[in-house]
């Protein structure tokens, strides 16, 4: 689909907003398992719909050939080196939960029961609801967290304590046991792959550490630091 413009606070994407973004190239959905889901893409000034492009507003988007149109609030706009076009970054509509707040929330039970005591704890109204269809169960006490950390951002959060999946909606923040399905597939240059590039990467190899603790005795404390650990493949690395 041709990604559309809709105003800051559209909620039903029923219609084309503000207007189909034709001009907009360079665009990239990326999602992390667990994590972020965010877009980017660029926009020539010379395009129809330039100045209706502004922070705060929306772009609806398919993040890929299997999922829903998934709405993107734009959070920043940068002119680039060219002056023909601006750079857009936008998160998954799902980050305006990160503006909420829940005092204080005990989620136990089953995956459902858990999602539903956390949206029902959420501070401020919100459209989202929470879902999961987990059966085994857990328990986890939280307080002053947005939703998101509660779900999958902070020790003590739902994945941590009950596991799975999550799944970013539009009206809807789920945690499945699992997503996606097994498709059986080869892999062949010339066939399916035009080529293959891999990148090895050390700047933040670790080969050496040294343990260090602070302990705290009324007014008093001390420092203490223990003997170095090694890797067993220190030798490998210059």
């Amino acid at each position: 689909m041709t990604p559309i413009l809709y105003k800051s606070d559209e909620i039903d994407f029923l219609n084309n907003g503000l207007g189909q973004l034709n001009e907009l190239y360079s665009v990239d959905i990326q999602e992390q398992r667990n994590g972020l889901l965010t877009f980017t893409g660029s926009y020539p000034v010379t395009g129809q719909h330039y100045s209706d492009i502004q922070e705060g507003r929306i772009i609806l988007a398919k993040p890929s050939p299997l999922d829903d149109n998934h709405a993107f609030r734009i959070v920043n706009i940068q002119l680039d080196i060219s002056g023909y076009a601006v750079q857009i970054e936008a998160d998954s509509i799902t980050y305006d939960l990160t503006h909420n707040i829940v005092k204080s929330v005990v989620m136990q039970g089953d995956g459902q029961n858990a999602m539903k005591t956390l949206q029902n704890a959420v501070l401020n109204p919100s459209i989202f609801t929470f879902y999961s269809d987990i059966t085994a169960t857990g328990f986890s006490e939280l307080n002053f967290v947005n939703p998101m950390e509660a779900i999958a951002g902070i020790e003590g959060s739902f994945l941590q304590k009950w596991g799975g999946e999550l799944k970013r909606e539009n009206r809807r923040v789920a945690m499945f046991n699992r997503r996606g399905r097994d498709n059986v597939a080869t892999f062949r240059l010339g066939k399916n792959i035009s080529g293959l590039k891999y990148t090895v990467d050390t700047a933040n190899l670790v080969t050496q550490i040294i343990p260090t603790v602070t302990i705290t005795e009324g007014d008093a404390s001390r420092y203490i630091e223990g003997t170095p650990v090694s890797s067993k493949r220190i030798g490998n690395y210059p």
